[in-house]
């Protein structure tokens, strides 16, 4: 019982890492933590798989909470979903035989389980799904951005997970964990990778949807409209690149690479803006199939890609 309530714990900790909280790392280390706790010791791999569970299924329900803005079902559904891999490593990381390993083979199965389940996740079953993905906590830290640039999101899921799996590992692979994570913090400190070019002037347009928490007719297309007379607000001559949110564009109606309105209408908005337009879209590739795209036009108002 301890163990569950530990688990339960450890995943609302993991839940305050992301905002709106944003505790990042301070929350998002021991969140993991907690859920190795558990498992270290535990007798069954059935158990494992069950803390694995509840733990991703707080964590992801917590998370994305706003899905059930659609439907309850709908942020059920995915939380046990998500959950699944969190399930999977728990059952793998409490075999007889991942048990019986030596510590730092353990230190690294444990390490390597955890990316190896985020790497499934993000593609299965609904693919492009990272968010989660315990390396975006980190992102609340500047000191932390620089290291970002080398290794990515993904790299520092791997370097939280490395992190949190030293609660039940030997001093030695405590210190060098700790040793590693510092070297790292270094290189990103001293080396950011990140380009130190001239600063460049962007808006970003928010336009929002006709009919918030709910679907209606025509969706897309409205809200394509409100992100144009968004950006119509906004001063011409004044931007280098303008950026429409996710979703601005897109479905059967509002593509403008299918629709010539749409197409001439964002054409006329990006030539009086006199900027790059980068707009987040989707297409529609048969009944039940659809891709994410994002569409960048020139500020002649042609489509670069």
């Amino acid at each position: 019982m301890v163990r569950l309530v530990v688990t339960i714990l450890a995943a609302a900790l993991a839940v305050i890492a992301f905002p709106p909280f944003g505790w990042g790392i301070w929350a998002v280390v021991p969140g993991l933590a907690g859920l190795i706790w558990a498992l270290d010791g535990t007798k069954g791999w059935w158990r494992g798989a069950l803390y694995g569970l509840v733990w991703g299924f707080v964590f992801y329900g917590g998370l994305m909470w706003w899905m059930a803005t659609l439907e309850l079902v709908a942020a059920v559904g995915l939380a046990l979903l998500q959950a699944f891999f969190a399930g999977l490593f728990g059952a793998i990381s409490t075999t007889r035989w991942a048990q019986s390993l030596p510590p730092w083979r353990r230190w690294l199965l444990v390490v390597g389980l955890w990316a190896g389940a985020e790497w499934l996740r993000y593609r299965y079953p609904l693919g492009g799904l990272e968010w989660g993905a315990l390396g975006y906590a980190l992102g609340e830290h500047r000191w932390l951005r620089g290291t970002a640039a080398w290794v990515g999101t993904s790299g520092l899921t791997v370097l939280v997970a490395a992190t949190a799996s030293i609660v039940s590992a030997p001093t030695r692979i405590r210190i060098t964990a700790l040793a590693g994570f510092v070297a790292l913090l270094l290189v990103g400190a001293l080396f950011p990778g990140i380009p130190n070019g001239p600063e460049a002037s962007m808006a970003v347009v928010q336009g929002a949807t006709p009919c918030p928490f709910q679907h209606c007719p025509d969706e897309r297309l409205g809200t394509y409209r409100l992100h144009l007379a968004s950006s119509q607000q906004l001063p011409g001559d004044t931007f280098e690149l303008v950026v429409w949110s996710e979703g601005s564009l897109g479905s059967t109606n509002a593509d403008p690479t299918k629709n010539p309105e749409v197409a001439e209408s964002i054409a006329d908005e990006v030539r009086r803006l006199d900027s790059h337009l980068l707009a987040g879209s989707d297409r529609v590739l048969s009944e039940d199939t659809w891709e994410n795209v994002n569409i960048m036009w020139n500020p002649d108002g042609t489509i670069q890609d």
